[in-house]
């Protein structure tokens, strides 16, 4: 009893070490005390999902989607791992898939912003404008000064033809963020 009281200390510390590497850019480091840890503790989610946010970080978005989702298999209520692997799937250009692990995350945490932002961006992808508007303004609801949501939406709207909401959005864009202007200095 106390030996797996003193290896689950040991895990954590790992654990914790693992993050710090992560935080300072050493991600091959973090990734080894990650992979030490699974070796040790196959049911430590958060190590699974950390491997992903690794992998993601080195575009491997398969082997991220893979790590991510084993992630989800052992603990399937962290919207986090959800809106994380919903970033994998969009990276994997599979957005129909990405907005399914975006709604996962909504479903668990109706007030993540980010997850709604997210799924935003991939029915923009798809070419669903006003679902993307939706989820745009929810995220906007949700965190007032959230400058790209407001420029993504202000993209949306330019499309629907809406001229003058769009400008709106953009003047709140670039009062919360006055560099988000270079974000739609291109937009036609």
């Amino acid at each position: 009893m106390q030996e797996q009281k003193s290896e689950a200390v040991d895990t954590e510390a790992l654990f914790c070490r693992a993050c710090d590497q992560h935080q300072k850019g050493q991600l091959r480091e973090s990734q080894s005390i990650l992979e030490t840890i699974v070796k040790r503790t196959p049911k430590h989610f958060d190590a699974w999902h950390l491997l992903g946010i690794i992998a993601a970080q080195k575009q491997d978005y398969p082997l991220s989607a893979d790590l991510i989702a084993r992630a989800i298999e052992l603990n399937p209520s962290n919207p986090i791992y959800h809106s994380n692997l919903g970033l994998a799937f969009q990276n994997l250009l599979r957005l129909e898939a990405a907005i399914g692990s975006y709604d996962r995350a909504i479903a668990i945490k109706p007030d993540y912003a980010v997850a709604h932002y997210n799924r935003g961006v991939a029915c923009q992808a798809l070419g669903w404008l006003d679902s993307a508007a939706g989820d745009y303004e929810k995220a906007i609801s949700l965190r007032p000064d959230y400058a790209e949501a407001y420029c993504n939406r202000g993209v949306v709207l330019q499309k629907l033809g809406m001229r003058q909401a769009a400008v709106a959005s953009y003047d709140s864009a670039i009062a919360f963020d006055p560099l988000t202007h270079s974000l739609f200095l291109t937009v036609a």
